[in-house]
């Protein structure tokens, strides 16, 4: 097979050693020709999908679903980004619009649904009994987007945009604003927004002390809303809740800790720790037998992950060298090799033992040469 170096290459097979205790469990193959410029990224995102309610199709992920970057749950319908810009969706309330593409991030809400696309503009469609798929015109320069019984958009200067029933304003102390989260249902919405500072605030309808958040709440780097219930992702791994909390939705278990997202839907929470699991608490508390190398959650009308497999994720020429990229997760330990040729016994380590945390890993080979060939893979300690 002749290779031109400009060609992106998809990675080998998965490969499955048959002694775990004396062997690594798994890993997958790369082949990559380093050519100048040259930026390869492989996802294989696979979404799973449990605890649905009300009990609808909502569980039957559609045929082919692959390549997921993002997910989203609401009231009836779910949403997966696809890592070609593409959404998928199925439940209730679906059929995004024709030909929508480009898109950068998802959100679900009381029926509506909203794509962000590159360029910074919403699509939304769905339920609209509240006015909550109506993007104000002019809408621009939108970094993220929430949904919930309102929809909102964050846009690049800090500030919030809202739509749907009463649209509540901020209050007026509400600036450098980096993150945000929809909540309510029905008529009753009310919203959280994180400040660059670590602060929470929030807004509209407070229902079973759905926007007293906790006094003294600081080192926020991401929040969540349920229907009355908020959520607190703090900088050092810890999760603070307040509002209803009749299910017990809002009270965290005491011992969560290495927590790196967090999910928020009526009954019940969810959290994901750096080893790549999750822990869920209040109304439905059921995990698949099987839920492990989780990167992405959402929480709605049915719990969502994504998970991934041990693998090389890019591999990009920063000149002069080759620079690798994958996901790890806390507790274990990989190890990234190149050969020239796969032949046994010709794998050769990068760095040694990598000890993983939760996060992306990145690696430099500076003895990659350009136009030479090189097969890589990540090896991952049972």
């Amino acid at each position: 097979m002749k290779i031109s170096c400009n060609r992106k290459l998809p990675l080998g097979r998965r490969r499955e050693t048959g002694n775990r205790s004396l062997a690594w469990a798994t890993y997958f193959v790369s082949l990559i020709i380093f050519c100048t410029g040259i930026r390869a990224e492989w996802v294989d995102g696979r979404a799973i999908c449990w605890n649905c309610f009300p009990s609808t199709t909502n569980a039957d992920l559609p045929a082919g679903l692959t390549d997921i970057v993002a997910i989203a749950s609401g009231v009836s319908q779910n949403l997966a980004l696809r890592k070609d810009g593409t959404v998928v969706s199925w439940g209730r309330n679906t059929n995004p619009p024709p030909a929508l593409s480009n898109v950068v991030a998802i959100a679900a809400g009381n029926g509506q649904s909203l794509a962000l696309k590159r360029g910074g503009t919403v699509v939304a469609w769905g339920s609209n009994f509240f006015g909550q798929t109506n993007v104000p015109a002019g809408l621009s320069n939108v970094v993220a987007i929430a949904a919930a019984a309102q929809s909102l958009a964050l846009k690049a200067d800090g500030t919030v945009v809202s739509w749907g029933p009463g649209a509540p304003g901020l209050r007026p102390a509400a600036t450098n604003l980096i993150a945000i989260a929809a909540g309510g249902a029905g008529g009753l919405a009310f919203n959280l927004a994180l400040r660059s500072d670590g602060r929470v605030i929030a807004w509209g309808i407070n229902r079973e002390g759905s926007t007293d958040v906790p006094r003294g709440l600081s080192n926020v780097i991401a929040v969540a809303a349920g229907e009355f219930h908020g959520l607190a992702l703090k900088s050092e791994g810890t999760v603070v809740g307040w509002g209803y909390n009749y299910f017990g939705q809002a009270t965290p278990p005491s011992d969560l800790s290495g927590v790196v997202s967090i999910a928020a839907a009526g009954y019940y929470s969810l959290a994901l720790r750096r080893d790549g699991t999750v822990v869920s608490w209040g109304g439905q508390t059921n995990l698949p037998v099987v839920l492990s190398n989780v990167v992405a959650i959402a929480a709605g009308s049915c719990s969502l992950a994504i998970t991934v497999d041990p693998k090389i994720s890019s591999i990009e020429w920063a000149n002069p060298n080759a620079v690798l990229r994958f996901r790890s997760f806390s507790g274990r330990q990989y190890s990234v090799q190149y050969s020239t040729d796969l032949g046994t016994g010709n794998w050769t380590s990068l760095l040694g033992l990598i000890e993983g945390d939760g996060r992306t890993v990145e690696l430099i080979d500076t003895d990659a040469v350009v136009s030479s060939q090189r097969f890589y893979r990540v090896m991952e300690l049972p």
